[in-house]
């Protein structure tokens, strides 16, 4: 048990007997060599980012995309709220290398911890820190022509 953070995008794939030939997408699937018709998928979906217990990453989520409400569903991540995460993890992370004092008290400010059932540690130790360069890697190739969705679960 343990908060379980999701980050993943989904494509439009349907191709529609109007859709001209250069806007087709080419999609092939295999499940256990057994080869899908692909004419019925209309979205793959793909995990982005995985997170365990990294609650000042779920707080800012629940603040900046799900309006407050923690509710455990799926909601869509607009691109520029996910830039925004990452320049907020970038700048943390650098001032951390340079003064850790300041860097506890701008992550304080801006990126707080939360507390919660089984949410993980609250504390402000290498394993904080170390999430914030896991996030950066992880959102680090956001595609603008994908859509995100962050869910998270406990």
């Amino acid at each position: 048990m343990g908060l379980d953070m999701y980050l993943n995008s989904k494509m439009y794939v349907k191709n529609w007997k109007h859709t001209p030939a250069e806007s087709r997408t080419k999609i092939t699937c295999t499940i256990n060599k057994k080869r899908v018709d692909t004419k019925k998928v209309m979205y793959l979906e793909f995990e982005v980012a995985y997170w365990r217990k990294d609650n000042h990453i779920h707080r800012w989520f629940v603040e900046n995309v799900q309006d407050g409400v923690d509710n455990c569903q799926s909601h869509h991540v607009p691109h520029e709220k996910l830039k925004e995460l990452v320049k907020i993890c970038g700048r943390l992370s650098k001032l951390y290398r340079e003064d850790k004092e300041e860097a506890l008290r701008y992550a304080q400010e801006i990126l707080p911890t939360q507390e919660g059932f089984f949410f993980g540690d609250t504390g402000y130790d290498e394993y904080y820190w170390g999430s914030l360069e896991d996030t950066l890697v992880m959102l680090s190739d956001i595609d603008e022509d994908l859509e995100y969705y962050y869910q998270s679960s406990w």
